[in-house]
């Protein structure tokens, strides 16, 4: 129970503090349990918690000493004072504990100083399976969605953004509710933090990159379609899901047009633009698919090689059924391009009214108005004949600066987290994280080790 919609419990409370004393048992419990918040918003709210924690701490109750741990589990990270105030307070009853709580307190080391390093360690690198680690811990339902339980997943987020290996992220994909559903599923700064911060300099391999794009898309929507729910992480960050979505969509021509008769001409197509697209000075990019490259894409959703239908567009009638266009921006132009028969144009999106617009369901394809195929709307077209790729990569270059020569700007692949550092331990390199003895960086196995032995 939660005692702020009961105002005369904390009257109460206030009251029986002012005569230096406590309320009956059952309001102490709920106080103690849930209502330590309210009595610190109160006037003077800091000098009646403390009052509180003192005559607590004089009783002789193993269930006061429980419900105190608890109370404590709710309320880390509200603020910097009442959590450390409790916890400095259910440290001086921690041998009244009743067995169970007194297990959980001393294996995960529930009151130590730093809430929640310990068990982000045994999240990360325990054997057992990570919602296990946290019922075992005390921290499901209620406790199980704040307070402490947040503080684990902070340090988790904070240690799997220092570097990803492939171990790593499979543990920190297990870290979900008992519907295997992200616990902290509003918490999409920490998530980006974690998932997306390693590869703003590198670039992940392509499995791990569908991965993570997937469950970033699926738990938070597409950035691309839902641009206020991401706008407040940091642009580094945002690039990189971008990027990815970029590259996700040269993916889906790629898939579908390998079902087509005639690949050829998409193949030159794509080599041409997936070097800029690699170099990253292609920065947005959306797919839409003539019939039968839809009814494609259609499938593939079906199979789950997609996510959902949402993820491309399709083009009206009028467009032979295996036809498919890529939109591209590169800086202030938006560029079209086709997988078959079709000019590829480039549109000045701040001067021109005619430039498409990315991320609609469904296209023209008309030769006029902001038809696809109007060539009185570009500010540059050029159909694929003759040495159709030198005009266009000048134009690139006279227009954007983009020189073919930037090309080498790839992104290399992530180095290995703490690379070039030991274990201090053992020795060894790879994957590192701090030991909750010595806070000195230790390999997994000798973290495990040091656990069982403790």
């Amino acid at each position: 129970m939660d005692i702020q919609s009961l105002p005369e419990i904390v009257d109460t409370t206030l009251t029986a503090l002012a005569a230096n004393t406590l309320p009956n048992r059952k309001i102490t419990k709920l106080v103690a349990l849930s209502g330590l918040t309210e009595i610190y918003n109160q006037p003077d709210g800091i000098h009646f918690v403390q009052k509180f924690l003192d005559l607590i701490i004089k009783e002789s109750s193993a269930v006061y000493a429980k419900c105190l741990v608890i109370g404590y589990l709710r309320v880390t990270g509200s603020n910097e004072w009442l959590p450390t105030a409790i916890r400095k307070a259910a440290l001086k009853v921690v041998d009244r504990l009743p067995g169970m709580w007194s297990r959980r307190v001393s294996e995960y080391k529930l009151l130590e100083e730093q809430p929640g390093r310990f068990l982000a360690n045994q999240v990360l690198t325990s054997a057992n399976n990570p919602r296990d680690i946290m019922n075992d811990a005390g921290l499901r339902g209620v406790l199980g969605g704040t307070g402490y339980a947040r503080e684990v997943f902070n340090q988790i987020c904070n240690v799997v953004s220092q570097g990803h290996t492939e171990e790593l992220l499979e543990r920190f994909w297990l870290f979900t509710n008992a519907d295997h559903q992200p616990i902290f599923a509003e918490s999409l700064a920490s998530y980006s933090k974690a998932l997306l911060s390693p590869y703003i300099d590198s670039e992940a391999d392509d499995l791990t990159r569908q991965k993570i794009q997937r469950f970033l898309t699926e738990t938070f929507k597409d950035p691309r379609m839902n641009q206020v729910s991401w706008s407040s992480l940091p642009e580094e960050e945002l690039s990189v899901i971008y990027r990815w979505l970029t590259k996700h969509s040269f993916d889906i021509l790629l898939k579908v047009v390998e079902q087509s008769n005639d690949t050829q001409q998409w193949a030159e197509r794509r080599e041409f633009w997936g070097k800029y697209i690699d170099a990253g000075h292609v920065t947005e990019a959306w797919a839409a698919l003539g019939p039968a490259a839809a009814s494609i894409a259609r499938r593939m959703v079906q199979e789950g090689v997609l996510g959902s239908t949402r993820e491309y567009a399709v083009l009206e009638t009028g467009v032979d059924r295996w036809h498919s266009v890529i939109m591209m921006r590169m800086g202030d132009y938006v560029i079209t391009e086709w997988t078959h028969s079709g000019k590829v144009r480039f549109y000045h999106s701040k001067n021109n009214d005619h430039t498409p617009l990315f991320y609609k369901q469904r296209y023209s394809v008309d030769s006029y108005g902001k038809g696809l195929r109007n060539d009185r709307a570009p500010d540059f077209f050029k159909a694929h004949l003759g040495d159709w790729k030198f005009d266009v990569r000048r134009y690139i270059s006279s227009k954007m600066g983009i020189r073919a020569d930037s090309f080498h700007a790839s992104l290399k692949k992530p180095k290995t987290p703490n690379a070039g550092q030991q274990c201090h331990v053992c020795g060894a390199k790879g994957h590192l994280v701090k030991s909750w003895i010595t806070d000195k960086l230790i390999c997994n196995t000798c973290l495990q080790a040091q656990t069982k032995t403790r």
